[in-house]
């Protein structure tokens, strides 16, 4: 089935090609748990890494609808985290208006993705979790690798760091609504995924003018 491209300017080319052609086996380089990285930024290399051992870590059912709404809420959790940093510690006046839309519009879809995956409780498997070259597990894999993208370049600037991630979190969100676009059976949870892609289209706008602005951000 072809991937209907809703979110299609938040996917780079390259992570497009691993969800849909070979799978990709590299295994994401591991955070450094100090020095240059995680100096002056724990919080937010927190955020990442603690979505990397859930995601790693949390039972999946085989089920792709109610799989995607687990992952999502995670990645959803992962960036509340960063939002929260962004206010506690941000001195930039839109970054940090960002980061307040972020916290309305994840926590409310959070809940929905948590009764959504309670309306799926006990589904019936239509995918292999261990199955390396299922096309579902390619893409939650390569939603990962793109929310990795970024770390090496952080430059220890809270508000910098956090537009950079945050637009990597929103990039590896369009995957895996790509992913349940593409391959998600249940209408309502294939609703909500154009939902919540809508919902953050406006984030992406507002975080891309800030870093034209900003051009050191960038970079």
């Amino acid at each position: 089935m072809p991937y209907r491209f809703f979110l299609g300017f938040l996917l780079a080319a390259a992570t497009l090609g691993s969800c849909s052609s070979e799978p990709d086996t590299r295994v994401p380089p591991p955070l450094p748990p100090s020095g240059p990285l995680a100096a002056g930024r724990p919080g937010l290399v927190e955020a990442v890494q603690l979505l990397l051992h859930r995601q790693d870590t949390v039972p999946r059912t085989g089920n792709r609808d109610h799989d995607f709404a687990l992952l999502l809420a995670l990645h959803h959790r992962a960036a509340l985290r960063m939002a929260r940093l962004e206010l506690e510690q941000g001195q930039d006046s839109t970054l940090r208006a960002v980061a307040k839309l972020l916290r309305t519009n994840q926590q409310q879809h959070v809940q929905q993705l948590r009764l959504a995956t309670a309306r799926l409780d006990n589904p019936s498997p239509n995918y292999n979790p261990r199955n390396a070259k299922d096309a579902f597990v390619r893409c939650t894999a390569a939603a990962l690798d793109t929310l990795l993208q970024p770390i090496g370049a952080l430059r220890g600037n809270v508000d910098q760091d956090f537009a950079a991630l945050l637009l990597a979190h929103h990039r590896a969100v369009g995957v895996l609504l790509q992913a349940e676009e593409a391959l998600g059976r249940d209408a309502g949870m294939r609703q909500l995924a154009r939902s919540i892609g809508a919902a953050q289209q406006p984030q992406v706008r507002l975080l891309r003018r800030w870093q034209a602005t900003h051009p050191a951000a960038a970079r």
